[in-house]
């Protein structure tokens, strides 16, 4: 009986130090420039159109060494259903080298986020204000966040990940300006005016002096 009973609670610290072991260790902190919201090159109010925006990635506190990967996905690593292979973006997944997290920080300027819908999937990251405007056909969703997400060695490495929250601006829009007529236009237009003004100014004096 006692023997059970040790038995038993052998067995349960093993199920809990492999569940703990399961556990995926969320490491480091990034930034990203432009910060979020990210403005867009152009609208998209369509489920086929994408483009991509470029970006700066920085990082610190992975482990040292190992290329690092990054991606852009629809869903927090912290979701329990998170499964990179649905959703993230992998045509702007950027996979570099191990030079590039030399001491478990680096930056890359070549990650591009994704603006539109993501090929071969059936979502996409749009602005807050396109969103209402894409088709939801076949099961399409427009997401209005996502998550840059950095990890290192492969994809499927959960140990060392984090991510950096993002979402979509429309792009600035520049305020009208008055065109300027060209001083070769200007000139002889002031030429004539005064003209007009000389001969009205004679004019009045002729009748005057009758």
């Amino acid at each position: 009986m006692h023997i059970l009973k040790r038995s038993s609670a052998v067995l349960g610290a093993a199920v809990a130090v492999l569940v703990v072991s399961a556990s995926p260790a969320f490491a480091g902190t990034g930034t990203i420039n432009p910060a979020s919201p990210i403005p867009v090159i152009s609208a998209i109010t369509n489920n086929t159109a994408s483009e991509t925006i470029p970006l700066t990635v920085s990082w610190s506190g992975l482990s040292t060494g190992g290329a690092p990967f990054i991606l852009a996905c629809k869903k927090s690593i912290t979701d329990p259903t998170y499964d990179y292979l649905s959703d993230c973006a992998f045509i702007t997944e950027y996979a570099g080298n191990p030079s590039d997290n030399a001491g478990g920080s680096g930056s890359v300027t070549s990650f591009e986020v994704l603006h539109g819908k993501a090929s071969g999937k059936k979502w996409g990251f749009y602005t807050a204000s396109e969103a209402p405007s894409v088709p939801t056909t076949g099961g399409f969703t427009a997401y209005t966040s996502g998550f840059i997400r950095i990890t290192k060695d492969s994809e499927d490495n959960t140990i060392d990940q984090f991510e950096i929250p993002f979402t979509l601006k429309d792009a600035a829009v520049a305020n009208p300006t008055t065109p300027e007529a060209p001083i070769a236009v200007l000139l002889p237009v002031g030429a004539a005016l005064a003209a007009g003004g000389y001969l009205l100014l004679q004019r009045r004096r002729g009748q005057a002096a009758a």
